[in-house]
């Protein structure tokens, strides 16, 4: 079966939207680098990573809506909001929802768990307790666009993307839901960039490839529409992915959900090109090899 794409969007340290996801796929303008300091006995750590821009958070969200959800969980709900505020709620309610994210709620976890070595369990904070889980951000999505379809977090790092389109397809297929909302969402856990700093990995702020990055992308899948997806060894007109095919990592940084990125520009490679039939290849490791063609 053949998903459509019939919507998509990006959040990177170069903002929301389409046409901030092209113009840092044309290297333009200089991503913007945060520094993430990690405290140690000898002193501090400062780490460049790619932050993502939630400043268009407060377009769709009163800031009270937002207090208790962390950045991995506003990233999700930005990029759900970006495809789906103007759906009706009837539309919204018959969503099928999957989040896909490397670390997920990694990053509070450390948090709740410092509140508690800190002050002992009765300084732990309940608050913070709360975005612990995993599918705090799936949670957090269906509450806030209401929706009551089928609903899952996956979170197996570099295989949570492909993952979540078989998962998708067999929704879909089995007619759980008209249409799926797959949102891919990752911050960058500090712990993390600590630990991969110590193993001497280089960090270059002229090369955003090698920076850890914050950031994601959502798809509305269903039937029908201007882009279709499916498994395929078809022959195919170019190849993006991960882990030997092209990559576009320059654009978005160093991310388990990079395969997301990699759907999305090739959807924007597609819609550049005059005319139908335009056929991209989406490989990555010990996953199934997708085929994106533009069908008008």
């Amino acid at each position: 079966m053949s998903m459509a794409i019939r919507g998509w969007t990006t959040v990177t340290a170069w903002g929301l939207g389409r046409e901030a996801f092209a113009g840092a796929l044309e290297r333009r303008p200089p991503p913007p680098v945060s520094s993430l300091e990690v405290r140690e006995a000898s002193g501090s750590l400062s780490i460049p990573f790619l932050k993502a821009d939630l400043s268009a958070v407060k377009d769709f969200f009163p800031p009270r809506a937002l207090r208790r959800v962390d950045p991995f969980g506003k990233i999700a709900l930005l990029l759900a909001a970006a495809l789906v505020k103007e759906r009706s709620p009837g539309e919204r309610e018959a969503l099928g929802l999957i989040v896909a994210t490397g670390f997920g709620s990694f990053s509070t976890n450390m948090e709740f768990l410092d509140t508690a070595f800190a002050g002992g369990h009765a300084a732990a904070s309940p608050m913070v307790f709360s975005s612990t889980v995993h599918n705090s951000a799936m949670a957090a999505c269906a509450i806030q666009f209401g929706i009551r379809g089928p609903s899952l977090t996956l979170s197996m790092f570099e295989h949570s993307v492909p993952g979540a389109l078989l998962l998708a397809q067999a929704w879909l297929e089995r007619g759980l839901c008209p249409e799926v909302l797959l949102v891919a969402s990752d911050d960058v856990p500090a712990l993390t960039a600590y630990f991969h700093a110590r193993k001497g990995e280089v960090f270059d702020p002229e090369r955003p490839e090698t920076l850890l990055a914050e950031g994601g992308a959502a798809f509305l899948l269903g039937s029908g529409g201007g882009h279709s997806i499916c498994r395929s060894a078809a022959p195919a007109d170019a190849r993006y992915g991960t882990g030997g095919a092209p990559s576009h990592a320059y654009a978005y940084g160093r991310t388990y959900v990079a395969p997301a990125f990699e759907l999305a520009a090739a959807c924007l490679e597609t819609d550049q090109r005059e005319g139908a039939g335009r056929r991209i290849a989406l490989e990555f490791p010990g996953q199934p090899r997708w085929l994106l063609t533009r069908s008008g």
